[in-house]
């Protein structure tokens, strides 16, 4: 994962430093997707990982050499991240519907990082705010796929069990259970359990992913 971070910081689906854009207006692209460039949610992933090794109680047993090149790495996807934040707060996600799996995956990825940093504090508090501020009236949340031609659309559609989720594993890391808008969630979660004979409960992903 080290040596798959792009030169900006961030990271790709699957490549490495693949963001001459310009080659998708070949006609013989695969689906206009011939380039990986870096995208936050990935990002955020990666982060995430790298900061659940440097907090651990157990950090020494990777060794000093390591510790300093996944710090060093850390810096560099922050950098990138917050440069990356929309006006609204929120973040674009590339590989799930949109701007609110893009900011779950930021989120949960630099929460790691943001006790001792007040950019990255004022950086989260946006973004938990514009995730409080889509919340549906049934208590979930939920993304169109228009939003990808349409920013101004972020945030708004009919509730999914799976944008809820994401939306709710964000809060959590920032916000105590009892937060009115996390209780609100979860009791839209419980309600949109579908009962199949013979398969307990299970929930509809729709088209999200």
């Amino acid at each position: 994962m080290l040596g798959m971070q792009n030169r900006e910081g961030g990271w790709g689906a699957f490549d490495h430093n693949n963001d001459q854009i310009y080659l998708e207006r070949l006609p013989f692209s695969n689906m206009g997707t011939i380039c990986d460039p870096s995208t936050v949610d990935v990002a955020g992933r990666i982060l995430e990982c790298f900061g659940k090794f440097l907090n651990s109680r157990h950090r020494q047993a990777l060794g000093t050499e390591l510790l300093g090149r996944l710090g060093a790495s850390s810096d560099r996807a922050l950098t990138y991240i917050l440069a990356q934040q929309e006006e609204t707060g929120a973040w674009y996600g590339r590989c799930g519907v949109n701007y609110i799996y893009g900011t779950s995956h930021v989120l949960c990825g630099v929460f790691h990082f943001y006790r001792d940093d007040g950019h990255i504090q004022l950086s989260t508090l946006r973004a938990t705010q514009w995730l409080k501020s889509i919340q549906n009236v049934d208590g979930g949340w939920g993304e169109g796929l228009d939003t990808y031609q349409d920013s101004e659309r972020a945030g708004t559609g009919a509730s999914y069990p799976i944008q809820t989720a994401w939306t709710l594993m964000a809060l959590l890391v920032y916000r105590p259970p009892s937060d009115e808008a996390i209780k609100r969630g979860i009791t839209y979660l419980v309600s949109s359990r579908s009962e199949q004979r013979g398969k307990g409960s299970t929930w509809k992903t729709e088209h999200m992913l």
